[in-house]
């Protein structure tokens, strides 16, 4: 009886607690949903990072028969187009062309999976109509800017094609021929009888089952048990069956999603870019999908994307068995893109224990630039509504995830762990858009806390306004596109550090596939949903945030990375790139080609501003000129310090990059927490080195560490000498001035013959495409003619977020605002000594 008593009490105890704790959670939505967010997985066990899965993968590549075979046979190395000079004009890095279903096409007697867009100024001697899959996502290097005219081609969306699935209400199914005697019908009757009041549509809208509010535990639970399930098609990567893969030299295939094909393709003599699909294009070496590469397509590439998204992403509502809608007036088999059919299993008993099917494959582009693509296939309709914009879809269910063997095959050549990294992620990124990061989609997310859709209140995307001037003085209005769901506000404001953030911008530049699917390049720059690759690419929490809002997922926010880009940097920093909000470390920059770090010192970077031909809009000027920028226009013309893996800068790279070659003879070091720091090296006799130099906590080190808070010059310091002969001392300053400005003399006459090379070879290849590079723009001033000079070096925190160095295995106090004197070599009469600059505040221990 006591035990019964006893149990009865814990029972009401617990009831009490979890009404308790629903209450508290209930009246704290509102306030930080992102914050609750972040707490949803924190019982759960420690994972593996992305980082480390993926490393795992190419370990066991290179451990591999194929590894071993691939590291002594002798492979064709392709000329690369990203080691070339190219105009910005023609290309920007690596840019995701993730093409969107128009307004004008969505309606209801089109599927979205056949709807395609017309880009007649992509292709302009195209004789035919070029069209792309409007969720085809794909990373390349073309940024030429273009507008995308939305015409519909009337031979490839005739009715007979399209799919209509079936929504969850039926819906009654008319014949065409009747349409016109209803509707006479139907108004009619409208006119005898009285109009019923317009129903809300909120009205329309059931919550959809499975959005119950529920407690972190349980929500834990179902992040544990309802892992995401894929199911991969490699049939047309393993086998010779896929018409659209190159398997020899010569043979011809089809290039282009869509349209009838007619001609051979022609092919751009710069880009090498196809200009004309759909057309016959004959494969090249670097086309082939050879037995190496499908092994390292499929054993490898593949399975480390999917144990990633199968580790952090987990169903919402997992599907039991994956079984399509059919549409009875659809032709089978149902194409998904040209060649690659959806099988008739999906329609008719489904496949079991599946929630997302995914077919592989590896075809060649028709941009030279392209590494990979997606393409979503089926998303179910949920809901068709009345207007062309209340539409409601349900998960994706079937996508498409191309490689392209041209930049794959690049792994097996150079076996790069950096490479294979940088190409592991594009293929992250295209996952993440076959998800649902796809504009189309934004009204169809769900709101996890009502589970009705975000368009019953429309605050899934907003528009806001900015008031504005130029550095001429011209007034502007920017308008700004936000993904404003809760947690992706509650992200941004916290990030920022901006209580008044409105939510995440997405990005404006770009044609229809770039823009308004991607974060925007200026405030998220390196983040892996960004339209431009990188060779990092985190999955921030901002990304995590998205899948969480769509109300399909529930992210693991333990896999987020660490993304630092203009974190707690405030709103003005946030609003615009102006001198005086980005003055910070690795921001804003105006010396043309200045070396330096990065942004939270990532990497060795470049000032890259160019003079553009033609004026610059002016929401995007940052200089007293309407025609020099950044080079990056997708980043707004951002004047910043860019990490540019070309000629114009051979020393730029990421100090993480084991695989770069370090200056062995100032001690640098690449590594996981290798840092940029800002060096001189310092010419100095023995007897005022000696006068210099003092003994610090590193006995077996003779370091001087001199403080740079007055406001004296920099210079008097580095060769100030505590002896008493001022006589010699001034003889010493006097000569080493006379050494110091023949070196400088030198010195600019090699920077001003540099420049005079440059500006000829950049003139010829930015004149082309309007983009004229100007070093020493009349616009702007050179702050210093002596070159800036910048290294890499292992750092870490101490426990009072002092900044140490790794110099040789010995690790040494860098203080703020202060320099690092380290000797390097020495003789009989001189040393030389490695001058570390260290930083002017604590931004190196804070943004880790």
């Amino acid at each position: 009886m006591n035990r019964n008593y006893l149990f009865l009490i814990f029972i009401i105890l617990n009831i009490i607690f979890i009404k308790i704790s629903n209450s508290t959670i209930q009246s704290n939505n509102n306030k930080n949903n992102f914050n609750n967010n972040k707490n949803i997985n924190n019982n759960l066990e420690e994972p593996k990072s992305i980082q480390t899965i993926i490393d795992h993968y190419f370990g066991n590549f290179l451990t591999s028969p194929l590894g071993k075979k691939v590291s002594s046979k002798h492979y064709i190395i392709f000329e690369d187009p990203l080691e070339k000079e190219i105009p910005f004009e023609k290309s920007y890095g690596y840019n995701c062309k993730h093409d969107e279903i128009s307004q004008k096409l969505k309606k209801p007697n089109f599927k979205k999976r056949h709807i395609y867009k017309k880009v007649e100024d992509y292709y302009p001697e195209s004789s035919s109509s070029s069209y792309t899959s409007f969720s085809s996502s794909s990373f390349s290097n073309e940024n030429k800017e273009f507008q995308s005219t939305e015409i519909l081609n009337e031979k490839e969306l005739i009715p007979q094609q399209l799919t209509l699935q079936r929504p969850v209400q039926n819906r009654p199914i008319t014949n065409k021929n009747d349409e016109p005697q209803q509707q006479a019908q139907q108004q009619a009757q409208q006119q005898l009888e009285p109009q019923p009041q317009q129903q809300s549509i909120q009205d329309k809208y059931k919550p959809i089952p499975g959005y119950e509010n529920i407690d972190n535990n349980l929500l834990n639970e179902k992040i544990q048990n309802n892992k995401i399930r894929f199911f991969i098609n490699e049939s047309y990567v393993v086998g010779k069956g896929d018409k659209g893969a190159c398997h020899m030299v010569g043979q011809k295939i089809i290039m282009g999603f869509s349209g009838v094909v007619k001609e051979d393709c022609r092919i751009d003599v710069f880009s090498g870019a196809i200009l004309n699909t759909p057309c016959f294009y004959s494969c090249q070496e670097k086309d082939i999908l050879t037995e190496d590469l499908k092994v390292l397509l499929m054993d490898y590439v593949v399975k480390a994307t999917f144990d990633i998204f199968t580790s952090i992403i987990s169903v919402r509502t997992p599907d039991k068995t994956l079984k399509l809608v059919e549409d009875p007036d659809e032709p089978k088999p149902v194409q998904c893109t040209r060649g690659v059919y959806i099988p008739e299993e999906l329609y008719t008993t489904g496949i079991n224990n599946t929630d997302h099917y995914v077919f592989i494959t590896s075809r060649p582009t028709p941009d030279l630039m392209t590494i990979a693509y997606s393409l979503i296939c089926d998303s179910p309709i949920y809901y068709y509504g009345s207007a062309k914009d209340e539409w409601v879809y349900e998960r994706p269910r079937v996508s498409v995830l191309n490689f392209n063997p041209n930049y794959f095959t690049k792994i097996l050549e150079s076996q790069s762990k950096w490479t294979f990294n940088q190409f592991m992620r594009v293929g992250i990124h295209e996952m993440v858009h076959s998800l649902g990061f796809s504009s189309p989609l934004y009204s169809s997310f769900i709101n996890p806390e009502s589970g009705l859709p975000y368009s019953v209140n429309k605050t899934i995307t907003k528009t806001v306004q900015e008031n504005g001037t130029s550095p001429l003085g011209k007034p502007f209005i920017r308008e700004k596109y936000l993904i404003s769901s809760p947690s992706v506000v509650n992200f941004t404001k916290e990030y920022f550090n901006c209580d008044s953030a409105e939510g995440f911008e997405l990005e404006d530049y770009g044609g229809a596939g770039t823009a308004g699917s991607h974060w925007e390049k200026r405030t998220a720059d390196e983040e892996i949903m960004t339209g431009y690759i990188s060779p990092t690419l985190p999955l921030s929490r901002l990304t995590l945030s998205f899948l969480y809002d769509t109300g399909w997922y529930f992210p693991n926010f333990n896999y987020s990375e660490q993304h630092k880009w203009g974190s707690k940097l405030g709103c003005n920093w946030l609003k615009n790139c102006e001198i005086d909000s980005w003055s910070h470390q690795g921001y804003y920059c105006d010396n043309f080609r200045e070396m330096g770090c990065t942004a939270n010192r990532l990497g060795k970077g470049i000032c890259h501003i160019v003079r553009y031909q033609d004026t610059i809009p002016v929401i995007y000027q940052h200089f007293n000129s309407t025609s020099i920028g950044g080079s990056n226009r997708a980043s707004d013309y951002c004047p910043y310090y860019q990490i540019v893996h070309s000629v114009s800068c051979p020393s730029c790279s990421y100090c993480s990059n084991t695989e770069e070659s370090p200056n062995k003879s100032i001690k640098e070091e690449f590594g996981k927490n290798s840092r940029c720091f800002n060096y001189n090296l310092l010419y100095l006799s023995n007897e005022r080195f000696i006068n210099r130099r003092t003994n610090t906590s590193n006995n077996n080190k003779k370091v001087k560490t001199i403080n740079n808070n007055n406001n004296e010059n920099n210079e008097n310091n580095k060769i100030s000498s505590n002896s008493d002969d001022n006589s010699n001392n001034n003889n010493n300053n006097n000569n080493n001035n006379n050494n110091n400005n023949n070196n400088n003399n030198n010195n600019n006459n090699n920077n001003n013959n540099n420049n005079n090379n440059n500006n000829g070879q950049l003139y010829d290849e930015y004149q082309e495409n309007n983009i004229i590079s100007d070093p020493m723009a009349n616009s702007l001033s050179r702050k210093s003619n002596v070159e800036k000079k910048v290294g890499c070096w292992v750092n870490r925190c101490s426990d009072k977020n002092i900044v140490q160095i790794k110099i040789e295995n010995e690790w040494l106090d860098c203080n703020y605002n202060s320099t690092l004197q380290i000797p390097l070599e020495n003789n009989q009469f001189s040393t030389i000594v490695l001058e570390l600059v260290c930083p002017t505040d604590m931004d190196l221990c804070i943004n880790r």
